[in-house]
């Protein structure tokens, strides 16, 4: 089974079925499920350390790139408006891999923390060997399930991402579930036996060698290696949150329908409830030439400096901005629709395309050629479909900063399957007021365009 690159963390409700299922009384507490396997856990405030270890998730035994030493990495809890302040220690040794890093809180949508979104070369740069950054941010009026990942070259393909819920305690919905807690969080992720700077190499597509399911499963011919357990007791009702890949199997007898998709409490749709009456529309063609992803004839490479550096050097047009042809400038408070067309030109999909920053309005899906703006489901990551779907997404730019937008098959990204949206360009002191010394640090001190905007780098705040 293949599984493509998240298409959005998610949560859903298992019930047992059983005619012997007891019926719980809904002013109960919620209990917590037998142990599985004690997976690891750690606070919004911590340190988490990236480093180097040899582990066998499916028998095949191979360095990789952990978050805590494990795989996946710990479950980051957190309830409603908590504040996070993780400090990522890079503590990488295997020249087989790369040595740099970042981490990218998917899902999250940093407002006027854009610093902190984990992106190498748009909001940061790499975190070297032997060093470390705090990221501070909040996510407020955001719960549920969400994940972290490296966003550093195609490094989270070497197991560097692990789960993160935020907890409600006044969930809505909390009545539909006795149980919620770390052992119900389930993971699924590809997994390769050789490290990703060699898989970078290969022209064409990537295949995994297996499937994992909360980091255990087995491969072709390769050994019975253990697989995951869930404990379960009769008579409780689970909620299960499972993270955010799809698989691309079949036949099915029900095929899903994401036009059937809509949210539990409707949200409305910006704009005018019409394709192309937004206040700003970008039409985004991708295609493939001799290898390279592009989108409207570009492909993205990684600038010299992080896209946030330059915005706060004060670039004063997106013809300023690097990589040349992939920066789009969104002006602050406006509607924008963004349109990703599917011509048959970008091998290799469905493309799940991720928006940094931002939830948007699906008002056009894939396999239905019908908009709806009456009542889409919002997410952060839209499949583009097949060749003849046309996938419209609509948002407001009410979060400064520069934001990516990417194909999530990493191995895509890596070709340079992006663009990168530079929103609010005029609101970016909202951004620098929190920007940290450390966060300028990052950047090579000897670097002439570093030293020559120091100024742009607030002092003040604590590191």
């Amino acid at each position: 089974m293949k599984l493509l690159y998240t298409i959005l963390a998610c949560s859903f409700l298992a019930s047992c079925h059983a005619a012997s299922v007891i019926s719980k009384s809904h002013s109960e507490p919620l209990r917590r499920s037998p142990p599985s396997a004690s997976p690891s856990t750690l606070p919004p405030v911590t340190e988490l350390n990236i480093a180097n270890g040899v582990i066998a998730p499916d028998g095949f035994a191979r360095s990789a790139t952990l978050a805590g030493g494990i795989f996946p990495g710990p479950l980051i809890k957190a309830q409603k408006n908590d504040h996070f302040r993780i400090r990522v220690v890079n503590q990488l040794r295997d020249k087989t891999m790369p040595l740099s890093t970042s981490v990218h809180w998917h899902g999250i949508r940093q407002k006027k923390t854009n610093w902190a979104d984990g992106v190498a070369f748009i909001t940061q740069c790499p975190i070297p060997s032997n060093g470390s950054f705090l990221h501070r941010f909040s996510a407020p009026g955001q719960t549920g399930t969400y994940w972290y990942h490296s966003h550093f070259s195609t490094q989270y393909c070497d197991g560097l991402r692990g789960p993160i819920v935020i907890y409600d305690p006044e969930d809505p919905h909390k009545d539909l579930y006795d149980v919620d807690d770390e052992n119900t969080v389930i993971t699924l992720s590809d997994w390769y036996h050789d490290p990703s700077s060699k898989l970078n190499q290969i022209v064409g597509a990537v295949t995994n060698n297996s499937t994992l399911i909360n980091g255990l499963g087995r491969y072709p011919n390769g050994p019975k290696s253990p697989l995951a357990v869930i404990n379960v007791e009769q008579g409780l009702r689970y909620r299960f949150r499972v993270i955010d890949p799809t698989s691309t199997g079949g036949p099915y007898v029900m095929p899903f329908n994401e036009a059937k998709l809509v949210p539990l409490q409707s949200m409305p749709v910006p704009g005018v409830p019409e394709i192309g009456k937004a206040d700003v529309s970008i039409n985004l063609a991708a295609g493939n030439v001799n290898g390279f992803f592009t989108m409207n004839n570009v492909t993205y490479q990684n600038p010299p400096m992080p896209v946030l550096l330059q915005m706060l050097s004060g670039a004063r047009h997106p013809s300023d901005l690097l990589p040349n042809g992939t920066v789009y400038e969104l002006p602050s408070n406006k509607v924008i629709e963004i349109t990703i067309p599917d011509t048959g030109a970008a091998p290799g999909g469905p493309h799940p395309m991720h928006l940094h920053g931002h939830n948007f309005a699906v008002v056009r899906v894939a396999g239905n050629k019908t908009a709806n703006f009456v009542n889409p489901i919002w997410r952060d990551t839209v499949s583009m479909g097949s060749a003849g779907d046309n996938v419209t997404i609509r948002f407001v730019t009410d979060n400064p900063g520069p934001w990516f937008f990417h194909c999530h098959i990493d191995f895509h990204l890596l070709k340079g399957f992006a663009v990168v949206m530079a929103e609010a360009r005029n609101e970016i002191s909202q951004v620098a007021a929190s920007i940290p010394p450390a966060w300028g640090e990052l950047c090579s001190p000897n670097d002439p365009y570093t030293q020559a905007h120091a100024g742009a780098f607030n002092t003040s705040s604590p590191a």
